[in-house]
């Protein structure tokens, strides 16, 4: 029996940190084992050998229940960094194929994102270059006067919607002289007005408020730049208002017999110019 208890005494003894044995009363710890131990182990539970290796937090985990709760902990996407520093020893094959890929896969969603872009409105019609840009403005009629009061909004955010573009010109604020300009607007507030979006041949499209302005435009053809009238809803009577079968129908008819003029007359003969030689609109019905 002693026999046997001494040769027992003398196999390793596998632990957390190692390998270790007893003989002469001292414990020998390998530090390389026990940090490769560690590192096989699941980061989560700590009690199964690890089976996935997050590719960007590199984080062991042994199951799907670890690795979600990993990415929670850690606030970890998952998503390899495929922009992260590589020295130039590093660099071999698989790293130019990955940097090559990478270079693709940019290309690609660039090239997306711009179909998306020309996807928000139907069609646009551009001006020829010689010809003069109608003026981005914003016109509000003061009552008694013959000059209109002009707000320039030079750009505005497609995710933004109308109330909100509205918000400035609506609410009241400290300065004076732009509660007199918009004393009318402002006292009716957001639910005595509403939004007209101006088509092609003098009819208009209601829009809601709560739309974002990419909202509005989809699927319109739109000749520049959109034109929106803000109108109080008792004076919305004096606009001819049409809805959304309406408006596509009225589209087509513009398409059908715009491509008709430019069959049979000089493509110049299709704008209608004002008496002072501007530019007034693209000709796509009989006015």
């Amino acid at each position: 029996m002693n026999e046997e208890q001494n040769e027992c005494n003398e196999q390793p003894l596998f632990g957390m940190f190692g390998i270790a044995d007893d003989s002469g009363g001292h414990l020998n710890v390998n530090d390389n084992d026990g940090v490769n131990y560690r590192q096989n182990m699941c980061l989560i539970c700590g009690f199964k050998p690890s089976k996935y290796r997050c590719p960007c937090c590199e984080a062991n985990t042994c199951s799907l229940n670890c690795c979600k709760m990993h990415k929670i902990q850690f606030d970890c996407n998952g998503l390899r960094n495929r922009i992260q520093f590589k020295r130039l020893s590093d660099f071999d094959q698989k790293q130019f194929l990955d940097d090559y890929f990478f270079l693709e896969d940019t290309d690609r969603s660039i090239d997306a994102f711009r179909r998306d872009k020309r996807n928000i409105v139907k069609s646009l019609e551009t001006l020829p270059p010689w010809l003069k840009k109608l003026r981005y403005e914003a016109r509000v009629h003061e009552q008694g006067e013959a000059k209109p009061f002009t707000c320039v909004d030079h750009r505005v955010a497609e995710n933004i919607t109308i109330g909100k573009v509205l918000e400035k010109y609506v609410k009241p604020n400290n300065d004076c002289e732009w509660q007199k300009k918009f004393a009318l607007y402002q006292s009716a507030g957001f639910k005595s007005i509403c939004v007209l979006l101006k088509l092609q041949i003098n009819k208009y499209l209601e829009i809601e408020l709560s739309n974002t302005v990419a909202e509005a435009l989809n699927g319109k053809t739109i000749i520049e730049f959109p034109t929106f009238y803000v109108v109080l809803k008792d004076a919305k009577h004096e606009f001819e208002i049409v809805d959304e079968d309406e408006m596509a129908q009225i589209e087509r008819d513009m398409q059908e017999r715009a491509y008709k003029k430019l069959k049979t007359n000089h493509p110049s003969e299709c704008y209608n110019y004002s008496d002072n030689g501007d530019l007034g609109n693209l000709i796509t019905s009989d006015q």
